[in-house]
């Protein structure tokens, strides 16, 4: 029995393509990519931390389509609204191929946000 679907496996160490695995928190992907990794898979990528990372940290430019809601960043305790607003429903996922110049710029300014400026070196004390 092959568990592999024929997408994953037209890219499995095909030339020029990767695969990235993902869930929300790790868990399950870290599981994964070791048994792909032990079935000759070379061109797997594991995000760290999981899409509830990547949500943080990218809010904007990378990721396509909806959230899962487990994904979304709640509010901290405390910092509650008084007044609850209407919850808008989650945009339609995007049919996205390529970044956009727009896309790839939003991507490069959280980066920088992220890793700091790029002339002040960190220290280590």
């Amino acid at each position: 029995m092959n568990p592999y679907s024929n997408d994953i496996l037209e890219y499995k160490n095909a030339h020029g393509k990767i695969i990235i695995l993902y869930d929300d928190d790790e868990r399950l992907a870290s599981q994964a990519a070791t048994t792909m990794c032990e079935r000759g898979f070379e061109n797997l990528f594991m995000l760290s931390g999981g899409l509830k990372v990547l949500a943080q940290k990218f809010p904007e430019g990378l990721i396509t389509g909806s959230l899962p809601a487990s994904c979304q960043q709640a509010l901290p305790p405390g910092s509650a609204r008084k007044r609850s607003s209407p919850k808008m429903p989650p945009a339609p996922a995007e049919n996205k191929w390529r970044f956009t110049p727009e896309d790839l710029k939003k991507i490069e300014y959280y980066l920088e946000e992220d890793q700091g400026p790029a002339d002040n070196p960190s220290k280590i004390f």
